[in-house]
């Protein structure tokens, strides 16, 4: 059976985000493991940055991960001395996390590392394309993450 122009990796949106994804995802780990942070903790640290004090929960939601995830990252940044857990003053059941002195000084060393990686992704792009970029991007992620019965 011939192949389908249609479905070849390099006409397919979602090889091309796989790829792309991919290759972001490479080079920016590289860059911000030479500040101690891996890939896996990057979005919890960054929700933090954001909103300190989250509860745990809070803090799954923001980075769309499970539960379980979520309290293996915690544990991780906390023995690294990123983060530390308080039990909730209102709320015995709840834990927040908060960002000790050496999370929050982690910021001023991994930001940099995200504008570099963002410019170098857009390098070539107008201000006008990159926008439309982020337009399609966001559109894209909306289609995807849309009511999973309504997708099929």
């Amino acid at each position: 059976m011939p192949p389908d122009d249609h479905f070849a990796p390099e006409e397919t949106v979602g090889f091309l985000l796989w790829d792309t994804t991919r290759a972001f995802t490479a080079r920016f780990s590289k860059r911000i493991a030479r500040h101690g942070v891996t890939f896996g903790l990057w979005p919890f640290l960054r929700a933090l940055w954001e909103e300190d004090g989250l509860t745990q929960r809070q803090l799954s939601e923001r980075v769309r991960m499970k539960g379980p995830t979520t309290a293996a990252a915690i544990s991780r940044l906390e023995a690294r001395g990123l983060v530390k857990r308080i039990h909730n003053e209102h709320d015995g059941r709840k834990i927040n996390v908060f960002l000790t002195p050496e999370g929050r000084r982690i910021y001023d060393l991994v930001m940099p590392e995200v504008a570099a990686i963002n410019r170098q992704g857009i390098a070539g792009l107008s201000e006008s394309e990159q926008a439309e970029l982020k337009r399609l991007l966001r559109g894209l992620r909306g289609n995807m993450t849309a009511d999973r019965e309504t997708a099929a």
